[in-house]
């Protein structure tokens, strides 16, 4: 399919209008465009589209939007993937979503055991206790979290110092949609 002429905002939304079931009189009613030059939006859209109906030129931008934003999403997968460091999100309860390799290359684990324990597999005991609380105070204040704390890499059995940091990501409503973290040794990375 060959790329199609961007609309314009105004034709954008009453797309988007389309998209959402209403008919041609409420979307004039919604714009406050008249009818017929709503009529005149439709035609200049399928010419823009290379389409012959209103469902066409829906799914064309459509499809098009979802094509951008895949592609979107792969290069920003590829990019996390590269990372030297840890990073991941956790939903507001706790639960691991995303991980990068690092948990793989750096901490030997495997999914089952990132989605579960994250991080806190590759603490020390001593370390685990102290970070959890601030961890549960940053959960129930919403604030970003930081901490110090020793993981054990996989390849030599050997804790290195590791700065935790955690941000939430929030609605616009205020509420925690996911806490993105990231793990970064110390540099120069001395044992513990």
């Amino acid at each position: 399919m060959h790329e199609i002429e961007k609309l314009s905002q105004q034709q954008e939304k009453i797309m988007r209008l389309a998209a959402d079931g209403l008919a041609d009189k409420e979307i004039a009613h919604a714009t406050g465009l008249a009818t017929g030059t709503l009529r005149t939006y439709w035609d200049r859209m399928r010419k823009k589209t290379d389409s012959r109906s209103r469902s066409e030129i829906i799914a064309k931008v459509m499809r098009e939007q979802y094509d951008t934003l895949r592609s979107e999403y792969d290069l920003q997968r590829v990019l996390l993937k590269s990372l030297p460091f840890g990073v991941w999100t956790v939903t507001p309860n706790g639960q691991f979503e995303f991980w990068n390799d690092w948990f793989t290359e750096y901490g030997g684990m495997r999914s089952s055991e990132i989605a579960k324990h994250g991080c806190r597999a590759l603490m020390l005991p001593e370390d685990l206790v102290a970070s959890g609380i601030r961890w549960n105070k940053a959960r129930e204040s919403g604030e970003a979290y930081s901490s110090l704390v020793r993981l054990i890499r996989a390849n030599d059995q050997t804790a290195y110092w590791h700065e935790l940091r955690l941000y939430p990501l929030k609605t616009p409503a205020g509420d925690i949609e996911y806490w993105c973290g990231s793990a970064h040794a110390i540099a120069p990375a001395y044992p513990a």
